[in-house]
């Protein structure tokens, strides 16, 4: 957590390899970036590839054009989510044993299974 709100290219170093990557599975990932120095710097750049992560950067007065996009998949994948919870989720909350943590990995495998449908 970064209270101060200040970045530079060591506190996005410490970004990725402290929560960004541990957050992707393996496998090649995209990843959108504002263009600015930060995040552009040859360190950024070789630390991204070296865990196969392609960049891609959101050039300035081009957020609207993206986010129709993301927008646009967002509720694609919002749909086929509720529609693997809807089956999942009655099934197993019909036992006595179903608490708050077995909802979240409950939910997490729903994620995966939205996120391979999404994708076949």
């Amino acid at each position: 957590f970064n209270d101060t709100v200040y970045c530079n290219e060591g506190i996005t170093l410490s970004w990725i390899n402290h929560d960004l990557i541990p957050a992707f599975c393996p496998g090649p990932r995209l990843l959108a970036l504002y263009i600015v120095f930060l995040h552009t710097s040859d360190k950024v750049r070789v630390l991204l590839k070296s865990h196969d992560i392609t960049y891609s950067y959101i050039l300035p007065g081009c957020t609207g054009l993206v986010q129709l996009l993301d927008i646009t998949v967002n509720k694609l994948f919002k749909a086929i989510l509720w529609e693997v919870v809807d089956e999942e989720v009655p099934q197993k909350q019909l036992t006595d044993e179903f608490s708050v943590g077995d909802r979240c990995i409950c939910m997490v495998k729903c994620v995966a299974e939205a996120w391979d449908i999404l994708h076949i």
